[in-house]
């Protein structure tokens, strides 16, 4: 299924996710020889697929990782191997409790996606200094592991356990800590950008903090972004 069916009344003059693939050599190097590539998923609710309609409601669209993963073989040929540690609820302390998994993937690209139930304890030096464990936890044991780290998308600005004010501050911690063979996926810039045009409703699967299923394939949409440059995007679709 094409991430690109989306239709829109005028052009989009918001936020644009660009290819970054350079910064990802080894990633990009197996995607581009159809070598295949493992990828490890950490995060939460929204990395573990909550509201995304496959989890038992029509149309049964899959959530944004099993989207990344399925275009990236369609793109590029090769296989992708998917392996998502994701539990709902969790913070960036749960993913760093829980690396073992990760090492356990052997994958050559870890996304980590924290930050929607991190904001709440206000504290971005703490929220980047346990991803920055995370990365060094996975580099000590395999040094030639690439990473993507991505922001989270927005909550309700009713809902008061995640402050509003947080998420572009989580979003900067982030980028503090991009070095070789690390990229960031914006997440939060785009969010914000859409709710300047368009209700949280919109967007959103449980009207709190879960997107829909528009809401996971645009996050697909920038993960991929990242990964595929636009002449390939565009002899694809």
């Amino acid at each position: 299924m094409s991430l690109s069916a989306y239709v829109r009344a005028g052009e989009w003059t918001g936020f644009v996710p660009r290819y970054a693939g350079e910064k990802l050599p080894r990633v990009s190097g197996k995607l581009q020889r159809k070598e295949g590539l493992r990828v490890a998923l950490t995060g939460d609710s929204i990395s573990a697929g909550a509201n995304a309609s496959s989890k038992g409601y029509p149309p049964h669209e899959p959530p944004y990782s099993v989207l990344l993963a399925a275009e990236l073989e369609v793109i590029y040929g090769g296989r992708v191997d998917l392996v998502n540690v994701s539990v709902g609820g969790a913070t960036a302390d749960g993913g760093f409790k829980g690396i073992q998994k990760v090492l356990d993937a052997k994958p050559d690209l870890v996304i980590i996606s924290y930050g929607m139930n991190d904001v709440a304890g206000r504290n971005p030096t703490h929220y980047a200094d346990t991803i920055k464990a995370m990365i060094s936890a996975v580099r000590a044991s395999q040094p030639d592991t690439e990473f993507m780290l991505v922001s989270t998308s927005l909550a309700n600005s009713e809902w008061n356990w995640t402050p509003a004010d947080q998420f572009p501050k989580y979003r900067d911690a982030l980028t503090g800590l991009l070095g070789h063979g690390m990229i960031l996926a914006d997440c939060t810039a785009l969010w914000t950008d859409l709710l300047a045009r368009k209700r949280y409703h919109d967007l959103t699967g449980n009207g709190v903090n879960h997107p829909n299923d528009f809401g996971h394939r645009l996050y697909a949409q920038v993960l991929l972004s990242l990964l595929v440059d636009e002449k390939r995007m565009q002899a694809q679709h």
